[in-house]
């Protein structure tokens, strides 16, 4: 979501909201009907853990998934090891576990439409399950 350290920032307040906007609108395409659809999904995959926190971790898969962390300028950039990569370090804490199915949802938000059809909760854990055999 950004590399800038906060403190060190030289933007006003507006410029960071700008700049805020201008992500939500490119992580939610289809507007808050969107973000809404997704941290529902989020809630019920991952009933013990903090909104804000899934949430955070979803997004921050998203970014890898769409090269946001200069992996993109590389010609052979496998998406699904980015987000992968960007999951598992140490220090996000994202449970082994749960990084399947974060990138099983991630994958199925790239596939969405206008009518917000995510696939099941069954579907999604499928997936993740698949990409579990690929690590």
């Amino acid at each position: 979501m950004g590399k800038e350290i906060q403190w060190l920032s030289f933007k006003t307040r507006e410029q960071k909201q700008a700049d805020l906007d201008e992500y939500t609108k490119w992580a939610f395409k289809y507007g808050q009907q969107q973000k809404k659809k997704v941290e529902q999904i989020l809630s019920r995959l991952f009933p013990k853990e903090k909104p804000s926190l899934a949430m955070m971790t979803y997004l921050l898969g998203r970014d890898a998934y769409y090269g946001r962390y200069d992996t993109k300028r590389s010609p052979d950039r496998n998406p699904i090891k980015d987000m992968y990569d960007v999951l598992s370090k140490k220090r996000y804490q994202v449970p082994k576990k749960d990084i399947p199915l974060y990138m099983a949802l991630i994958i199925a938000d790239e596939r969405v439409s206008d009518t917000l059809d995510y696939p099941p909760d069954d579907v999604l854990h499928t997936i993740a399950e698949r990409l579990m055999k690929q690590e």
